[in-house]
């Protein structure tokens, strides 16, 4: 099972109190994680594969150093680390495609399924006192991880949550996930743990991590405290975040048709520099075309749905199902790109189309 939950805007009634003074948790020794598996979003489930092109070719944030200890939020509690996203796009925003976090548990899980989590993620946090006003925030839902060994032997894990499909942070092209701007704005990873004697490894590196966490109420969202750890070890989650290339954002439509299955990927657009665009997965035998236009569109074809509009030439054929393409030095601001699939090697009409990708749009300037 799972949900995704996006929340805008969000306004808590504890953004005026002072800075609190930090207070001391302890932390407990753990053991290197194993690789729990990749859980997918839109299935909701853990599966034993590699995650391939889903997960996003950019690393956005990541704190790499594992202190080897670990720690027991209370029943209850939101523990959320403040940091800094770069920004990587024009429009000062990003788009997250996966979660990568580790954690430790005692408690006993015989068939290694029993473990429930939620991860939110925040693009806008005021550290020592909560979410900003206005705030974007997604929620995920986790179930069905491994805890501890079958008889509470300490077990640790790393879970990496795969959110393509509809569940990137975030799909809405009028409310991004926002990055750091003129302002300095920090944005928030939260982690909540479901199960007693369970807690998020502790780490460091990341862009801007501090050595505190602020704690939230889990279902409110009501500030309670900030955290540390005595300085050592330093009080950081163990999370990697994935997100595309510069600049590229992925979009789906509201209602998707039994057709809309493809993929599309694609790197970066620069005026005047080569672009590619490819799509997963291909099928021999049949053809692909690449649509481009100059703002987004919502129109169903039967089973699938056009989401590009304002076409700016006719579809570009993608051999093997890729197209690599000399961009024009003049370029719109906004650039938005989907494949189809067809069944003939001719210029498609919406009546040759078999199915039919996501979309993205590309932010130039």
């Amino acid at each position: 099972m799972f949900r995704l939950t996006l929340l805008l805007p969000v306004v808590f009634p504890c953004l005026v109190s002072p800075a609190p003074a930090q207070t001391s948790r302890p932390s407990l020794p753990g053991a290197p994680p194993a690789a729990a598996g990749v859980y997918r979003m839109d299935t909701g489930s853990l599966l034993h594969e590699e995650p391939g092109s889903a997960l996003g070719p950019s690393v956005l944030f990541e704190n790499d150093r594992l202190s080897g200890r670990y720690a027991l939020p209370a029943p209850g509690e939101e523990w959320v680390e403040t940091a800094i996203l770069l920004d990587r796009s024009p429009d000062r925003a990003d788009q997250i495609h996966a979660i990568e976090f580790s954690y430790c548990s005692t408690l006993p899980d015989p068939d290694g399924n029993a473990g429930s989590f939620t991860l939110r993620l925040y693009d806008d946090w005021v550290d020592g006192a909560g979410p900003a006003p206005g705030v974007r925030s997604c929620s995920y839902e986790i179930q069905g991880l491994p805890l501890g060994g079958p008889a509470g032997e300490l077990r640790s894990w790393t879970v990496l949550v795969i959110l393509q499909g509809g569940f990137e942070c975030t799909t809405d092209l009028d409310a991004k996930f926002r990055t750091r701007g003129a302002a300095g704005r920090r944005f928030g990873i939260g982690f909540v743990a479901h199960d007693p004697e369970t807690g998020p490894i502790l780490a460091a590196g990341g862009l801007g991590s501090e050595d505190h966490m602020d704690v939230v109420d889990a279902g409110s969202g009501v500030f309670l405290d900030q955290i540390w750890f005595d300085g050592s070890p330093h009080a950081g989650l163990a999370v990697r975040l994935y997100g595309n290339e510069p600049g590229v954002f992925r979009y789906y439509a509201p209602a998707p048709g039994s057709e809309d299955r493809l993929s599309l990927l694609g790197s970066s657009v620069i005026p005047g520099q080569v672009a590619v665009w490819w799509v997963e997965p291909w099928t021999p035998g049949r053809y692909y075309w690449l649509y481009a236009g100059t703002q987004p569109d919502d129109r169903r074809f039967g089973p699938l749905t056009g989401l590009v509009g304002g076409a700016l030439q006719p579809p570009k054929p993608m051999p093997g199902g890729q197209l690599t393409f000399f961009m024009p030095v003049e370029l719109p601001p906004r650039l938005y790109v989907q494949a189809v699939e067809t069944t003939t090697w001719a210029p498609p009409t919406p009546q040759d189309f078999r199915a039919a990708s996501h979309a993205l749009q590309h932010v130039l300037h």
